[in-house]
């Protein structure tokens, strides 16, 4: 026999509603641009951390498209700070990204859009 009960209840923090999406856009010889969307928050900056990783480590120079990021944590910003001090460019970012890397000290701000 099984009993029925109440339904479990889960407790879900802010953080587990939001996703990030990361896309690679076609690589141009060794250039490659990820296209992040979403929230670079919690659990996602270490996916996030590992896709530009594993194409750091290949040698070739990552470009990061952070336009279509909505949400950025003190990890996340932490994140974009350490790669820009790699070498990595950032582009196209929402005024408020911006705004949280202007906050942080020694994080270099957004290349101009190119047309």
């Amino acid at each position: 026999m099984v009993e029925i009960g109440q339904p479990e209840q889960i407790e879900l923090s802010p953080v587990t509603l939001f996703m990030l999406r990361i896309s690679q856009v076609q690589p141009v010889n060794h250039h490659v641009t990820l296209r992040l969307e979403g929230s670079v928050a919690g659990p996602w900056v270490a996916a996030a951390r590992d896709a530009c990783e594993n194409i750091l480590s290949q040698g070739r120079t990552l470009r990061l498209d952070l336009a279509d990021v909505e949400f950025m944590d003190s990890s996340g910003v932490a994140l974009v700070a350490d790669l820009t001090s790699r070498g990595v460019v950032i582009s196209g970012s929402s005024p408020f990204v911006e705004a949280q890397l202007r906050a942080r000290p020694g994080t270099p701000r957004n290349e101009p859009e190119q047309n």
